[in-house]
């Protein structure tokens, strides 16, 4: 947070200055002090809003125990009259929860089909074709990937 521009009400209203002012810590008692020194012009701004915070004596409103029983009734009266509203319908949530059968089989059939592939196609080919040449031939050849290949005399 930019304090640098804060006047004496932004810093009464800054949470951080008032838990400083209030509570202070080991943190918050670090961060102002090392704040005071890099923004020296604004100490008395600083001063001021604090000064002001403590004269305020703020303390929390304790209620009496009669008071917090007849609030904690009322909340429990209005709970047990209130209508439950159901948000789903009893037959769509039944729906819901059942398995669909086809949903399950389409999926397994999925997996079943991805692994007969993944092993068809992983299978090593066990064709193995050899074009050889005689004394003085040669020959060209055009292979599977459409690639060619021009064989020497007496190659294989």
């Amino acid at each position: 947070m930019d304090y640098s521009r804060f006047t004496v009400q932004d810093f009464l209203m800054d949470d951080y200055f008032q838990n400083w002012v209030l509570k202070p810590d080991h943190e918050n008692e670090t961060f102002w002090r090392h704040w005071l020194i890099e923004h020296p012009q604004q100490k008395a701004d600083i001063l001021q809003a604090r000064e002001l915070m403590r004269s305020l004596d703020i303390k929390p409103a304790i209620l009496p125990p009669a008071k917090v029983n007849k609030i904690w009734n009322n909340i429990e009266a209005q709970t047990r009259e209130a209508p439950v509203i159901q948000l789903v319908p009893e037959k769509e949530r039944a729906a819901k929860t059942q398995i669909n059968w086809f949903q399950v089989a389409a999926v397994f059939i999925g997996i079943l089909f991805t692994g007969l592939a993944f092993w068809k196609f992983m299978q090593p080919d066990g064709q193995n074709i050899m074009v050889a040449t005689g004394f003085g031939e040669t020959r060209e050849i055009t292979l599977p990937d459409n690639s060619r290949v021009v064989l020497n005399g007496n190659s294989s």
